[in-house]
């Protein structure tokens, strides 16, 4: 992580990971979404709901996204080693956009 991210961070709060998800793990995310549209229409009462799905097809998708190899990096530097994924701290309807706020999620 360069100190120009370290300090938009700070600044923001946020940081934007361009090129997370490859096109794979998007279509497989979205697809997930699209069929729990009812349940996301309706809203979450908390982001666990992907994670606690029951298909395996659609869980997986967003468990990896929690230790994803690009984000690794920015949770070490943001979180420390040693950090624990206990949740996800929001997400949202687009997959990109659910791997972009994951790492908000660390525990030390």
């Amino acid at each position: 992580m360069e100190p120009a991210d370290i300090y938009r961070f700070d600044l923001q709060g946020f940081i934007k990971i361009p090129a997370v998800l490859s096109p794979a793990e998007v279509a497989s995310a979205n697809g997930a979404i699209d069929r729990h549209q009812q349940e996301v229409s309706q809203g979450f009462q908390s982001s666990q709901a992907m994670l606690g799905w029951p298909d395996e097809r659609d869980r997986a998708p967003f468990q990896r996204m929690l230790a994803h190899p690009r984000l690794v990096p920015y949770l070490n530097t943001l979180c420390g080693r040693g950090y624990r994924m206990d949740h996800v701290s929001d997400a949202y309807p687009a997959a990109a956009a659910a791997a972009a706020v994951a790492a908000a999620g660390c525990v030390r």
